[in-house]
């Protein structure tokens, strides 16, 4: 079945290898084709889909907004990926997800594990020790949900960019909004 779309958003969609007839006409006449599709107009012609560059547009940013363009590599996009994650976790009280980041360095991890605690319950002591905040907890805070949602984005067009025949991990969801800002938008060229 073909994902649910929100009026004018186009959003990563997977690599279809046959034709749904009309597809996706519901979404504001914007003609969204995905490879290997076979776009067919109402009383039309069935022809193939051109290919498109593996983004996600969610709905428009305002155009009062300012906005920052960024071009990376990919290297630079999964380490970016890597800090936007390890960022929201921290503001949410994961501070285990420290030791995440040296999966390959020996260490006492039951210590680095007791000390990460101690901090976590000085920096934030109404939290259980065994829990934390979710990203829409207010308290986790908006820094955390604007990367929390860049975060998805990301990770979203990463994952259709290098599985176009998509997958079942989270990576392929579609991104949602938790933060105050509009979702951004991610474009991967090659």
């Amino acid at each position: 079945l073909p994902p649910e779309r929100v009026p004018n958003e186009i959003c990563c969609p997977p690599t279809r290898p046959f034709g749904w007839g009309t597809p996706l006409s519901r979404i504001g006449g914007l003609p969204e084709r995905v490879p290997n599709e076979i776009y067919c107009p109402p009383g039309g012609t069935p022809v193939p889909s051109p290919p498109p560059i593996s983004s996600c547009l969610p709905a428009p940013i305002p155009l009062s907004m300012p906005t920052v363009t960024l071009t990376l590599t990919e290297e630079q996009a999964d380490t970016l990926l890597a800090a936007l994650d390890i960022y929201s976790r921290l503001k949410m009280g994961q501070f285990s997800a420290v030791t995440d980041l040296f999966p390959a360095r020996h260490f006492d991890r039951t210590a680095a594990a007791a000390a990460l605690k101690e901090a976590r319950q000085a920096v934030m002591p109404e939290l259980d020790p065994r829990g934390y905040y979710g990203i829409r907890n207010l308290e986790a805070g908006e820094q955390a949900r604007v990367a929390f949602d860049v975060q998805q984005v990301l990770r979203h067009a990463l994952a259709w960019h290098r599985h176009p025949e998509g997958g079942v991990t989270i990576d392929f969801d579609k991104p949602y909004q938790t933060g105050p800002e509009p979702l951004p938008r991610a474009e991967i060229r090659d």
